[in-house]
C-alpha cells in the first residue's frame, strides 16, 4: 500500500474511533431481533460488500446483536478483505460483553500484521468488551511496546484505561509513552492512565509526573495516584501544590485525587479550604473535603 493511502487509512479510523474514547452504538433501541436476523443473512453472503454492510448495521445494534457473535468471528478470521474483518472486529465491540467469545481472535487479528490499518480497529474492540483481560491486557501492552504501526500502538494504549485497576501492570509502559511519546501517544497514554488506579509500587514515579511540564501528564499521575486512595498518602504534598496550578483542568484533578483518599488526606484539609476561593474549582473542592470528613 503506498505511503499516502496509508497515512490516508490511519487517518480515516482515527476520526472514527476518536482520541477521547471508544465509540457506542447510536441507534440499539430502534432495532428488533428481527433486524438482526436479516443482516446475519448478509454476513453469510459470498459477496464482500454485503458482507461490510450487514457488519456496519450490527455496529449500530450494540448488545442486541448477540445472536452475530459466531458468524463475525468467523469472517473476521476467514474474511480476505481486511476491511469485512475491521468491521466485524467493530460491530463486535459494540456488542461488549456478550462477545467475550471473540476474545481471542480479536488479539489474533491485532497481532497479524498482513491486515493492515485495519488492525487498530481490536484494541477499540477488546477495550469495549472488557473481559478476559488475563488475555487482553498482555496483548495491548505488547502492542503498545512494539507494533510498527503508531494508531495501533495509541489506540492499543487507550484500550488499556477500560480495564481499569485489571490493566495496572501496563503502568511502567504508559509513564514510558507518556515521557518519549509524541503528542498523540501522549494522549492515548494519559486517557489510559487516568483510569487506571496506582499500585503501590508506582506512586513514587507518579509523583514525579506531577511536575511533568505536560498538562495532560499531570493530570493522568493525579487521576492514577486518586485511584490508589490510602496507597497514594506520600503524594498528598505534592498534589496540594497543583491546588494551585495556573491550568484550572490540573487543579481540579489534584483536588478530586485528594478526595479519592478519604480521611487518609486529612492533612490537606486547609489547603482544600483555601483553594475552595477558586470558583472554577470549587465543586471539586468541596467535594473532596466532604469525602475526607466522611460525609
Amino acid at each position: 500500500m503506498q505511503l499516502q493511502t496509508r497515512r490516508l487509512l490511519a487517518m480515516a479510523i482515527l476520526a472514527e474511533l476518536c482520541l477521547g474514547g471508544t465509540t457506542s452504538p447510536s441507534f440499539a433501541g430502534d432495532y428488533r431481533p428481527s433486524d438482526v436476523e436479516e443482516q446475519m443473512i448478509r454476513l453469510n453472503s459470498d459477496n464482500h460488500e454485503e458482507q461490510i454492510s450487514g457488519a456496519s448495521k450490527l455496529c449500530e445494534m450494540g448488545a442486541i446483536a448477540k445472536p452475530a457473535v459466531t458468524r463475525l468471528i468467523h469472517l473476521l478470521e476467514t474474511a480476505p478483505e481486511n476491511t469485512t474483518r475491521g468491521e466485524c472486529a467493530k460491530a463486535l465491540g459494540n456488542i461488549g460483553p456478550g462477545a467475550v467469545a471473540a476474545v481471542p481472535a480479536l488479539i489474533a487479528f491485532l497481532q497479524n500484521k498482513s491486515c493492515g490499518y485495519e488492525r487498530a480497529y481490536a484494541p477499540n474492540a477488546l477495550g469495549d468488551i472488557g473481559l478476559e483481560y488475563e488475555k487482553s491486557v498482555p496483548a495491548l501492552i505488547e502492542a503498545l511496546k512494539n507494533d510498527e504501526e503508531p494508531v495501533v500502538r495509541g489506540l492499543s494504549a487507550q484500550a488499556l484505561g477500560s480495564f481499569g485497576a485489571n490493566a495496572s501492570v501496563s503502568i511502567p509502559d504508559l509513564v514510558q509513552s507518556l515521557k518519549t511519546g509524541d503528542h498523540e501517544m501522549r494522549s492515548y497514554a494519559a486517557y489510559a492512565l487516568g483510569k487506571i488506579p496506582a499500585r503501590p509500587c508506582d506512586v513514587q514515579t507518579l509523583i514525579a509526573l506531577l511536575s511533568d511540564d505536560i498538562d495532560a501528564t499531570r493530570i493522568a499521575a493525579a487521576k492514577s495516584l486518586g485511584g490508589a486512595k490510602a496507597d497514594a498518602v506520600p503524594a498528598i504534598p505534592h498534589l496540594v501544590l497543583l491546588l494551585t496550578d495556573q491550568n484550572v483542568n490540573v487543579a481540579a484533578a489534584a483536588a478530586s485525587s485528594l478526595g479519592e483518599m478519604g480521611p487518609s488526606a486529612g492533612s490537606a484539609v486547609n489547603a482544600l479550604k483555601l483553594a475552595q476561593k477558586n470558583a472554577q474549582i470549587r465543586y471539586e473542592t468541596t467535594y473532596a473535603l466532604k469525602k475526607i470528613r466522611g460525609r
